[in-house]
């Protein structure tokens, strides 16, 4: 997998999640490094695109490659902050876009699609689904007292609910003022 983006957090937790698929994943800062790689043969199975990048956005990297190329020679996942109604590409078995920030969840999936439309075997292990994200015995290993502050009626149920995934149950308040 062939991972772009320019802030190295991001490329850092894509790595890191992609890997733990099982994919053996690349990570570049830049669409300058990208073509380099293409120009030396280096070969990939999928790539992710962020959109908002210096010098080369995500759209303009893909319209280099598919020059390069006449057609994109792998599937291309666009991360972008952007409406996907507002993007210069429609969905296609070659093209996905997901909006930032990316859930790893609709990532898995999303790999998982590209893979099945084109009619190949995902290069990641489909019997392990994503885990969930909370961990329900965290309250048993560390227990804490919390005090949820929120004047938002359905934010506090939100928030509660979240907690309640954990393990844990909060004190709600609406106001600093212990109202």
């Amino acid at each position: 997998m062939l991972i772009v983006d320019d802030v190295a957090t991001n490329r850092a937790i894509l790595v890191h999640q992609t890997q733990s698929w099982g994919m053996t994943a690349l990570a570049v800062e830049s669409a300058a490094e990208v073509l380099r790689l293409l120009d030396q043969g280096t070969h990939f199975d999928v790539a992710l695109l962020d959109m908002h990048m210096p010098e080369m956005d995500g759209y303009s990297l893909l319209t280099a490659i598919d020059q390069r190329f006449a057609v994109t020679p792998f599937p291309v996942v666009i991360l972008t902050s952007l409406d996907q109604n507002d993007l210069p590409l429609p969905l296609t078995a070659s093209v996905a876009y997901l909006t930032k920030p990316v859930k790893m969840v609709q990532l898995y999936h999303t790999l998982l699609d590209i893979f099945l439309r084109r009619g190949a075997a995902p290069p990641f292990t489909v019997e392990t689904p994503p885990v969930s994200e909370f961990d329900e015995q965290m309250a048993a290993r560390l227990p804490l007292r919390i005090l949820l502050v929120e004047d938002n009626a359905m934010n506090q149920k939100v928030a509660l609910l979240m907690l309640e995934r954990l393990g844990y149950q909060a004190d709600v308040a609406v106001n600093g003022a212990g109202e």
